[in-house]
């Protein structure tokens, strides 16, 4: 499992969801820059 700054658990599932897998590469790096804003406040 992966957790998050915060503790939360964040659920992979490449193979059930490929589309959402294929968004979660895309766009990983704007959600590491949403996590780390979100872990300075």
């Amino acid at each position: 499992e992966i957790k998050n700054e915060a503790g939360e658990v964040i659920a992979v599932h490449e193979d059930s969801n490929p589309e959402h897998a294929v968004w979660m590469r895309r766009d990983q790096s704007l959600v590491a820059y949403i996590l780390s804003t979100l872990s300075q406040q």
